[in-house]
């Protein structure tokens, strides 16, 4: 599907499989766009008796203000027309030009209808997207000499000349407009309550909106915020540029600037934060001076207190742990249904006091991380419920979890990376181990606590508190391989390559052993030879995969039996491993050096033989 933009806005939406590479740049601009369209304020000077006022695909645009403010010197009236013409828009306008013409906007051939808006006035502007017959209408609201009845009676009767506000409005036979603001009428079926305070350019609808009281509040000149709802920025004092939609929302803010909160409690407890955006009930909700966080979705964030974050998803990284630094960097990344951290401490009791926790994870996913201790940082999980799911989570860093359950038991281990469903899902608080492959690393419900460790394979099995083993292939370490991770233990150092069914290994070349006598002790001579190896004999043989079923698997061997070979070397055997007395297995390139000094002995009699030939005279 190829790349698409949003109808009105020109918000793009790629197509799938397209952009890879750019979708940062592309998410970023579009967040731009929408930050321009809820909330920002476009100024254009205008010169000349047209103007298109254009809205881009892809890119800002003048067109995609939610307000502007028209300025410059008209000798004539100016028409704007609102391009595209098959894109809806509402605008808030001004018309601050001089010269004392009329700003006159337009759509399509204009045939549809137009509006004009004298010199002075602020008008809200609706363009219907038709097409070329498209149709302008709208409002100005200075100069505003309407009557509003209901049941034939006059309810309302206002007129408006600059910015003061004259008459009354009369809700129930109690007066609640008069002087320039709203006051409240409890209790009775129509209530208007909040006013226009003395800041510039704001709005404010619902009781104690923009600090709304029985009087205008001392908002100090600052402006251009927007605040419906009851209480909503209802401490702002002065802080601009902001949009609050929704019951309390932002209700704590006193100086914070550019932050858009919609939404039942979003953003309540910012005081101060700036650029902040919170869509989602509860969304933000603690966040006191973090500033450009975003976080959509039912309580994401909520408990948030860092700066920098990006969270999507209900409930997602609903704590930081950042409580006693308000304010300082996170930087996290989650997106899913409960993704990133739920408990916010070490111990799930309580916030951690400490600059540099909870920082710079990524958790994408349905629960992903949904137990990321306080202390973690620089993690990342992907794939659901990837990343600790364990309430007593904590510290863990610089850990990679991709896959569904990777690391999911995850405690208090660093810099584990694990890729494949169920990958590394039995590390708690093991470090530095990397499992790849659906299931790698198992260890059949056993907490795996042993460091530096590398499974690799469907099923492949680790000690689990064995450390620097390597296991390569399907169910290699199980019980089903030349050695079982699981039985005894814990067992480290080893490498285990393939299990059971492994009938050829091939390489091109001989294995290159260390054998410098340097790196040895405890050196003696070996002192067997041809009485050992005549004491047992080779076999023919062929591998089974199942000792029950005692079914040929493989090619025929040469070799020999570790029970007759045992029997040889006695109770200290060298060449016969007995670690595993079910499982005995032969180290044969021990054998060499006896077959060195059987024909060393072998050698020997033929010389003393040679000799009494020759004094034999034979």
């Amino acid at each position: 599907m190829a790349t698409t933009y949003t109808d009105n806005t020109g918000i793009t939406k790629p197509g799938s499989g397209e952009q890879s590479g750019t979708w940062g740049t592309t998410v970023n601009t579009n967040f731009d766009i929408i930050d321009r369209a809820l909330n920002d304020v476009g100024a254009i000077t205008l010169s000349g008796s047209t103007y298109t006022l254009t809205t881009n695909n892809g890119s800002l645009s003048d067109g995609q203000y939610s307000a502007i403010v028209f300025s410059g010197t008209l000798t004539a009236d100016c028409t704007v027309t609102i391009d595209p013409n098959d894109a809806a828009k509402t605008y808030i306008v001004k018309n601050s030009t001089t010269g004392g013409f009329s700003v006159i906007f337009s759509q399509g051939n204009g045939s549809g209808g137009t509006l004009t808006v004298p010199a002075d006035q602020v008008a809200i502007v609706y363009a219907d997207g038709a097409g070329v017959g498209a149709k302008v209408d709208g409002k100005a609201l200075s100069n505003v000499t309407d009557v509003l009845t209901f049941s034939g009676t006059t309810k309302v009767e206002a007129t408006n000349t600059g910015a003061t506000v004259t008459g009354n409005l009369i809700n129930d036979g109690i007066e609640v407009l008069t002087g320039g603001h709203l006051k409240g009428a409890p209790g009775s079926t129509m209530s208007l309550e909040g006013f226009f305070n003395n800041g510039t350019e704001n709005i404010a609808i619902g009781s104690l909106a923009l600090g709304g009281t029985a009087s205008p509040n001392s908002m100090s000149g600052n402006g251009k915020n927007t605040a419906i709802g009851k209480s909503a920025a209802g401490a702002l004092t002065s802080g601009d540029y902001n949009t609050a939609v929704g019951y309390s929302s932002s209700e704590g803010m006193i100086s914070g600037s550019e932050n858009t909160s919609v939404g039942l409690e979003s953003l309540k407890l910012n005081q101060s934060g700036n650029k902040n955006v919170a869509v989602g009930s509860n969304a933000l909700f603690d966040n006191v001076l973090g500033s450009e966080n975003v976080a959509l979705g039912y309580k994401s964030s909520e408990n948030s207190l860092s700066s920098y974050n990006v969270v999507i998803g209900s409930q997602a990284n609903t704590k930081d742990a950042l409580a006693s630094t308000l304010g300082a960097v996170g930087e996290n990344i989650a997106i899913g249904y409960q993704a990133g951290a739920q408990t916010g401490s070490g111990n799930a009791t309580g916030y951690i006091n400490d600059a540099n926790s909870y920082k710079r994870n990524i958790t994408i996913g349905t629960e992903s991380g949904k137990f990321l201790g306080g202390y973690s940082s620089q993690n990342v999980f992907l794939g659901y419920r990837s990343g600790p799911q364990v309430a007593a989570s904590d510290q863990s860093d610089d850990n990679v979890g991709i896959g569904t359950n990777a690391l999911f038991r995850l405690t208090a281990g660093d810099n584990n990376v694990c890729i494949g469903d169920e990958a590394g899902t039995y590390i708690t608080a093991g470090g530095y181990n990397v499992c790849i492959g659906p299931d790698s690393g198992f260890t059949n419900t056993n907490d795996l606590t042993g460091n530096s460790n590398t499974a690799i394979g469907w099923y492949s099995y680790l000690s689990p508190g064995g450390d620097d083993n390597t296991v390569i292939g399907k169910g290699a370490g199980g019980a089903s391989s030349p050695f079982d991770m699981l039985s005894g233990g814990p067992h480290s150092d080893r490498i285990i390559l393939g299990d059971n069914t492994v009938t050829n290994a091939y390489i091109n070349v001989a294995w290159t052993v260390t054998s410098d006598v340097r790196d040895k002790t405890n050196i003696e001579n070996v002192n067997l030879g041809l009485d050992f190896l005549s004491s047992f004999s080779p076999i023919k043989f062929n591998y089974t995969e199942d000792r029950e079923q005692n079914v040929a698997h493989g090619p025929v061997h040469y070799g020999y039996s570790a029970q007759d070979v045992l029997a040889a070397e006695g109770d200290d055997p060298v060449i016969v491993d007995t670690e595993q007395a079910e499982k005995l297995k032969m180290k044969e390139t021990q054998l060499i050096p006896i077959l060195h000094n059987a024909i060393l002995e072998l050698k020997g009699e033929n010389n003393a033989l040679r000799a009494r030939l020759d004094a034999a005279g034979l």
